[in-house]
């Protein structure tokens, strides 16, 4: 796995694995993801303990051949993972993989995948 961290314009971070990525028509980077999951931070003030949860990133993509693309615009920053976080990553995701190691190939030519258009601002 290609495991990387990303913080969205959104203000949101995600883990994903990064399959690939390209440019599009308009000369703009794609990322191909899969297995994506939203970090969630949750704070208990009265123990003083902080801890994060994974959250899928959209619904029903658990499978190692769905594929997300993702404008390469949505993303201010990117990092490497703290190991820790790689291993408990690592293993969530195992927990989900319910597929055959043949379905689990990814489909990036899979036709569902739209091109972006073009920026407006």
């Amino acid at each position: 796995m290609n495991v990387k961290q990303f913080k969205l314009v959104t203000g949101e971070e995600i883990l994903a694995d990064l399959v690939s990525s390209e440019l599009d028509e308009y000369e703009e980077e794609i990322l191909f993801l899969r297995n994506v999951y939203l970090l969630v931070a949750t704070e208990n003030f009265e123990e003083g303990i902080r801890f994060y949860t994974f959250r899928p990133f959209m619904m029903h993509q658990y499978e190692d051949n769905k594929i997300l693309a993702l404008n390469a615009g949505a993303v201010i920053c990117s990092a490497l993972p703290d190991r820790k976080v790689v291993d408990q990553y690592e293993s969530h995701v195992g927990s989900f993989s319910n597929t055959k190691e043949d379905d689990a190939k990814p489909t990036i030519e899979d036709p569902t995948v739209v091109a972006f258009k073009p920026k407006l601002h």
